[in-house]
Parts: structure tokens; C-alpha cells; sequence
């Protein structure tokens, strides 16, 4: 059993993680990297098999996802901005969402996915800073609604 604390980095820097199970090659990754050259960064970056939401999200500004519906509730409720590239079936739809409720822009299907259109996209969710204040906004919500108490008064009425 490991300590997260003496696993994982200070969480003042800042921090790439690649899920080796998705797949992702050293390649792909560098290459998405040098897409966001605007951006000056000291990276830390740790490969790992598996890294736990509920730990990580809470120290990052943002989540760059496929736009699974556990992933994109992870990151609402802990205020990331969001930015889905949708692959298959339900992923579309929480993209839309995402994007109307303002947490992040509009993302790319894969299947019509460039460099370009990543740019532009990375270049949205970085400096808009609405994204960051609607998330804020939401992640409060959220944790009001998921409230035991609040449940509890809704299940069994006074």
C-alpha cells in the first residue's frame, strides 16, 4: 500500500499524467505537447497505470477527455475546466453540455480531430477565463446537491 503523499508530486508544480493502459505513446504525447507552444511550463511528468480522480482533479485547472460520463462528472465536481474529444455514443452529448453550461469549449470529434483545430481549442480553454468560474460555480452546486443531509430531508421529510 503506498501513501500518496510520498508517491506523488508536490501539488504546487505542475503535472502531466498518461494512463499507460489508454495506450497513449511517448510520441503522441510530445507531439500534442508542442501544440501548445504559448504555453511557458516546468513539466513534471509521470507515467502511471492508474491515478485516482477524486486525488488528482482538486490541484488541476483542467481535464482534456474523451467525455465518459464518470470522467466528466469527476471533473465537474471538482471545478475543472473541461474540453472532450468525443469518440462514440454518449460522449457527443456531454461534449454539448459542457460546452452550454460554459465549462469548456466545444470539443472535437476524433474523427474530424487536427492540429489546428486542437490549437485553437487549447488556446480557448486556457484563457478563457469564464470556463474556470462557471466551474467553480457548478462544482458548488454539485456538492450542495450531495449533501448527506440534504438528501436524507429529501428521502425522509420532516
Amino acid at each position: 500500500m503506498s501513501n500518496a503523499k510520498d508517491d506523488f508530486p508536490d501539488p504546487d508544480r505542475p503535472v502531466i499524467t498518461i494512463n499507460l493502459s489508454l495506450g497513449i505513446s511517448n510520441e503522441i504525447f510530445f507531439k500534442l505537447c508542442s501544440l501548445a507552444p504559448f504555453i511557458t511550463i516546468f513539466l513534471t511528468i509521470f507515467f502511471v497505470n492508474h491515478i485516482p480522480y477524486d486525488w488528482i482533479f482538486p490541484k488541476m485547472y483542467g481535464v482534456i477527455h474523451h467525455g465518459g460520463s464518470g470522467t466528466t462528472h469527476q471533473s465537474a465536481i471538482n471545478a475543472c475546466v473541461q474540453l472532450i474529444i468525443p469518440h462514440i455514443m454518449d460522449q457527443f452529448f456531454w461534449n454539448k453540455v459542457i460546452q452550454s453550461k460554459g465549462l469548456g469549449p466545444l470539443g472535437i470529434s476524433i474523427h474530424q480531430f487536427s492540429q489546428q483545430k486542437l490549437e485553437e481549442r487549447l488556446l480557448d480553454f486556457y484563457q478563457n477565463q469564464n470556463y474556470k468560474l462557471n466551474a467553480k460555480h457548478v462544482a458548488e452546486k454539485m456538492k450542495n446537491e450531495a449533501n448527506e443531509n440534504n438528501l436524507i430531508d429529501l428521502a425522509f421529510p420532516k
